[in-house]
């Protein structure tokens, strides 16, 4: 499994680390992208303000919602979704939104909002599987007799929120939602369950309890990559570097790479780039871990973008003892890591340094 994935994530990161023309694409970079050799002290200041001016992208499903039509026939395919959110008793189990934006590649264009902040990336044959499943069921078919000695669905806390776009035949896909759905899960009965659109409750629907049950009990980390992190090399013009007490950099200037203040080629500094984000998820955190208070990353990895907008990644890797690692992105510490794979990126750091 860990070699398939990581066949995927291969594949899916040579568009961001090879750098047709050395850097030719590079012409929105700033012009202090090219001050590689800073001292320990203006490392650390721009850390400090690197990391209160990070932009917030993270949008979600049901604020988007609030600025969009409802239908009292919702229909649509899978590729029409826009974004979800699922809730569950009053608690929201997953959300993920279309987001694009210009410092991604259109594959990292959707976010899992929640639980995981948007630092992750979602397996979109995943979603899309998920969505299919979504998009079979039958929202135009409610009646009034299907309300029929059912609770009353005022005060439900169980719901589904889809935000779609509605198209004819005739016209192009667009990115940006028109329309929304929200539907209320009431109880179940017979091997469906009550449902009814919210703002058309005068039509119920039964919908089957496996649809309905495999779509509130998905489980968000089946819904995304096993990588951590992914930040486009065009996008970034330093890379700062902690490792065992010392720190590094990287830097790119529109063709000009250093590792480390010395000149490298272009194939050089994308090994070591690829390198920095090779280590791969482990499974999930227990929600009973207790990280040990003051402790200090092993490898703390930040990337400046060079891009108005584009929000500055801060990966730091701890070590837990019992060969165990976990990993925090930009504040979020949610995963472990394969131990293997951290040993062998402080390896390549040794190599690089």
């Amino acid at each position: 499994m860990k070699k398939k994935l990581g066949i995927i994530f291969l594949t899916g990161i040579l568009s961001v680390v090879l750098l047709a023309g050395c850097g030719a694409d590079q012409e929105e970079q700033s012009s202090s992208g090219s001050a590689s050799e800073q001292s320990t002290s203006e490392a650390s200041k721009e850390k400090s303000t690197s990391s209160s001016s990070k932009a917030n992208l993270a949008v979600n499903p049901e604020d988007v919602a609030k600025k969009l039509e409802s239908q009292e026939n919702p229909k649509f395919d899978k590729e029409d979704i826009r974004g979800i959110s699922v809730v569950v008793d009053g608690e929201t189990v997953y959300q993920m939104n279309y987001t694009p934006r210009d410092d991604k590649e259109s594959y990292l264009y959707w976010d899992m909002v929640t639980p995981y902040a948007s630092t992750v990336v979602v397996d979109t044959e995943a979603m899309y599987e998920l969505y299919e499943m979504i998009a079979g069921m039958d929202l135009t078919s409610g009646s009034e007799e299907a309300k029929d000695s059912v609770q009353d669905m005022e005060n439900c806390d169980t719901y589904i929120t889809l935000n779609y776009y509605e198209h004819k035949d005739s016209e192009e896909q667009k990115e940006e939602p028109n329309r929304t759905a929200t539907l209320l899960i009431g109880e179940q009965k017979d091997g469906k369950y009550y449902c009814e659109l919210k703002e058309y409750g005068e039509k119920g629907l039964w919908i089957s309890a496996d649809t309905i049950d495999a779509i509130l009990q998905q489980e968000p980390y089946d819904l995304i990559l096993k990588i951590p992190y992914v930040v486009n090399v065009t996008t970034v013009k330093k890379v700062n570097i902690s490792y065992k007490g010392k720190d590094y950099t990287m830097t790119s200037d529109n063709g000009t790479y250093k590792i480390n203040g010395k000149k490298v080629d272009a194939s050089e500094y994308q090994s070591l780039y690829s390198e920095l984000m090779q280590p791969m998820l482990d499974g999930e955190i227990e929600e009973d871990f207790g990280p040990e208070k003051g402790r200090e990353p092993l490898i703390s990895i930040q990337y400046i973008r060079n891009m108005d907008g584009a929000e500055d990644y801060e990966v730091n890797i701890y070590s837990c003892g019992d060969d165990q690692y976990t990993v925090s992105v930009n504040g979020e510490e949610n995963f472990f890591l394969v131990a293997e794979d951290v040993k062998t990126l402080e390896k390549a750091l040794q190599d690089a340094f």
